[in-house]
């Protein structure tokens, strides 16, 4: 199931709660309860509403890809490039500057995403996957790097013969914790 108009329309409401609301005076547990509030609203809008299997997409995380989804990018036939920033170190740094930055979309490729991610800690724009490439059938030599890639080039999938998702970001828990909390 392609979920990308329900991811974007996710991304602009956390930004839109950040850069107006919460940005103004943020502190590091301002950041926290925004990437709560994030993992809420995604489970609910998204996991929930659409009855898929898979947690939430975090903001900024170092964890593990999320094999729940795949990243692809729409191409009508014609070669193209998707463009990307690799980081240069196994395992990744702080530094997206590998010399390939991009990859041609009508090739087999397997991204799967991190997180949204920014450069920027003030304003959030949420313009960008971290992702794991797990398969790149043009460069081989990118597979297992990370990767930056622009929300806006590419498409989203959650993939649905996987085994169902229990663990400690799976959305049940996540909304049953916020509804405890409420109490």
């Amino acid at each position: 199931m392609i979920v990308t108009q329900e991811v974007n329309l996710f991304r602009e409401t956390a930004r839109h709660l950040w850069n107006t609301y919460l940005r103004e005076d943020a502190d590091f547990d301002t950041v926290d309860v925004f990437r709560n509030i994030c993992r809420i609203l995604f489970c609910e809008k998204i996991v929930s509403r659409l009855g898929i299997n898979a947690p939430p997409i975090p903001v900024e995380t170092d964890g593990n890809y999320l094999p729940q989804y795949k990243i692809f990018m729409t191409w009508n036939g014609q070669p193209g490039k998707l463009p990307l920033y690799v980081n240069r170190d196994l395992p990744p740094s702080g530094y997206w500057d590998y010399p390939i930055d991009w990859i041609p979309p009508e090739e087999d490729h397997d991204i799967r995403p991190i997180c949204f991610f920014d450069f920027e800690n003030e304003w959030r724009m949420l313009e960008f996957y971290r992702v794991r490439i797990v398969n790149c059938g043009s460069h081989p030599e990118l597979t297992g790097r990370d990767a930056l890639i622009y929300c806006k080039y590419v498409d989203i999938e959650v993939i649905d013969d996987l085994p169902e998702y229990k663990g400690p970001d799976d959305c049940q828990s996540i909304l049953n914790l916020h509804v405890c909390r409420q109490r």
